[in-house]
C-alpha cells in the first residue's frame, strides 16, 4: 500500500445507516469530527441504503459513504471461490476508501468481517457494540459468531462497550489488546432540546403521571412487563417511543388505553419526548443481551436527571442505589419501584443522575479511543505520518 503524508483515515463500518435511530456509531462519527486537533480524518460507511418510510429522508452528511455491499457471504476461508470472492470484495471497498494516507478499519459488526483484509488497511480495529444477538436472527447466528471469531483475530485492537464483553475477549484471545469504551451521551443536546415542548405532537401531557421508554422495542425487550405494569398502575400513562419488531405487533395492539406507542421519532425531538416522563425504563429480558448491554438510553436519561426503573442488567448495578436507579426483575417489585420514584425523588439524586451523564459525554468516550489509535499508529515505524497531537487525557 502506497502512504503519503495526509493524516490517517479512519473508516468506521456501521451496523446502521446514518439516518436511522442514532446509536454508538453516529454518535462517534459525530464527536470525532468535533475534535479536528486530533489528526484523523473520520469516514462513516453505512450498509447498503434502505429505504425507510417510517423516517424523515434527510441529505447526505458529509464523510458518509455507501457502497454496493451484495457479493455473497463466504462459506470457507480458502478455495478458488473464496479467492474470487476476496478480490471483488477488495475491490468495492478500494473504491469507496480512497484516502490516500494511513488507513484504520474500525468495525462495529462482525458481519462486516468478509470485506476488511489487512491488503487494504494499515490497521483493523473491532467496535464490539453489544451481544450478537441483538445483530442477528437466531437463523445466522452462527453465520454471525464465526464471523465474529475471525474479525477478533484479524484484529489490532478491539473497543468493547461492557465488561461482560471485555471477559468475553480475553477469555477467547488472551493476547488481544482489548479497551473499554462504554457508551455516553451529549448532555448539551438533550438538556438544550428537551424544553421544545411543540416538538411532541402526538401525545398531549394531562394531570397523570408518565412512565416511559425510549428505545427499540424488539424481542429482548419485556413488553409483557411493561404490559402488566400498564394494567396494574391504570391511573398512569405509558409512553413507548421506538420501532416496533412484528413479533410485538399483536401485543400492542391488544395493549391497555394507558399504552401509547409512538413509533419511531427523528433524534432532534427526544428529549422533548423523554422530558414528558415521571419515570423512565430499561426493561430487558434476562439472558445474554441484558448481561453484555451497555445501554445508550440511561446516560440520556440520566443528562435530564430522570430516576429510572430497569430490571437487572450487569452494566446498571453500579448505579442500582435506590436513589439515583432501582433494579427489579420480578413483577410486583418492578411496580413498587415505579411507585417509590412517583412519590419521591430528590433533586439532590437528580443532580448526581446529571452528574453522571457529564462524565460520561461522548467527546470523553472518543478521547479514549484516540489514545489509544494513537498509541496503534506510533507502534508501526513503517508509517509516515503528521506528528500526531499531543495525547489529551479524558475527562
Amino acid at each position: 500500500m502506497s502512504l503519503s503524508h495526509d493524516k490517517p483515515a479512519i473508516y468506521y463500518f456501521s451496523s446502521i445507516d446514518f439516518d436511522f435511530l442514532l446509536q454508538r456509531p453516529q454518535q462517534l462519527y459525530h464527536a470525532f469530527r468535533e475534535q479536528t486537533d486530533a489528526g484523523f480524518e473520520f469516514f462513516y460507511i453505512q450498509p447498503r441504503r434502505r429505504k425507510r418510510k417510517d423516517l424523515p429522508k434527510t441529505p447526505p452528511a458529509e464523510n458518509v459513504l455507501t457502497g454496493c455491499f451484495n457479493i455473497p457471504f463466504r462459506n470457507s476461508r480458502s478455495g478458488p471461490l473464496e479467492v474470487l470472492n476476496q478480490y471483488f470484495r477488495s475491490k468495492t471497498i478500494q473504491s469507496i476508501c480512497t484516502h490516500s494516507g494511513p488507513k484504520i478499519a474500525i468495525i462495529s459488526t462482525s458481519a462486516w468481517e468478509p470485506y476488511i483484509s489487512k491488503q487494504d488497511f494499515d490497521f483493523i480495529c473491532y467496535d464490539y457494540l453489544d451481544s450478537l444477538e441483538v445483530f442477528a436472527k437466531p437463523k445466522h447466528l452462527k453465520r454471525m459468531q464465526r464471523y465474529h471469531r475471525y474479525l477478533v483475530e484479524k484484529s489490532d485492537l478491539v473497543f468493547v462497550t461492557a465488561q461482560k464483553l471485555l471477559e468475553e475477549i480475553q477469555s477467547e484471545c488472551p493476547e488481544q489488546k482489548t479497551v473499554l469504551v462504554s457508551n455516553g451521551v451529549d448532555t448539551d443536546f438533550f438538556q438544550s432540546q428537551a424544553a421544545q415542548v411543540e416538538q411532541v405532537t402526538d401525545y398531549w401531557r394531562t394531570s397523570r403521571k408518565v412512565v416511559g421508554y425510549v428505545g427499540a422495542l424488539y424481542q429482548w425487550l419485556d413488553l409483557p412487563l411493561v404490559i402488566h405494569a400498564a394494567n396494574v398502575l391504570s391511573d398512569l400513562d405509558f409512553v413507548l417511543i421506538g420501532p416496533l419488531c412484528p413479533e410485538y405487533e399483536s401485543l400492542i395492539q391488544r395493549a391497555p388505553e394507558n399504552i401509547h406507542w409512538l413509533g419511531p421519532k427523528p433524534y432532534h425531538t427526544i428529549p422533548a419526548y423523554m422530558n414528558l416522563f415521571d419515570v423512565a425504563l430499561i426493561p430487558f429480558k434476562s439472558g445474554h443481551v441484558a448481561e453484555s448491554t451497555n445501554p445508550i438510553k440511561l446516560y440520556e436519561y440520566f443528562s435530564l436527571g430522570k430516576p429510572v426503573v430497569a430490571t437487572h442488567m450487569r452494566e446498571l448495578q453500579r448505579f442500582d442505589d435506590g436513589k439515583l436507579l432501582k433494579i427489579a426483575s420480578e413483577r410486583l417489585d418492578f411496580i413498587k419501584a415505579i411507585q417509590g420514584f412517583l412519590q419521591y425523588d430528590d433533586h439532590s439524586w437528580q443532580a448526581k443522575r446529571q452528574s453522571i451523564a457529564l462524565e460520561n459525554s461522548w467527546q470523553s468516550k472518543t478521547q479514549i479511543m484516540i489514545n489509544s489509535l494513537e498509541e496503534l499508529l506510533s507502534s508501526n515505524p513503517d508509517l509516515t505520518i503528521p506528528a500526531l497531537t499531543a495525547t489529551h487525557t479524558a475527562p
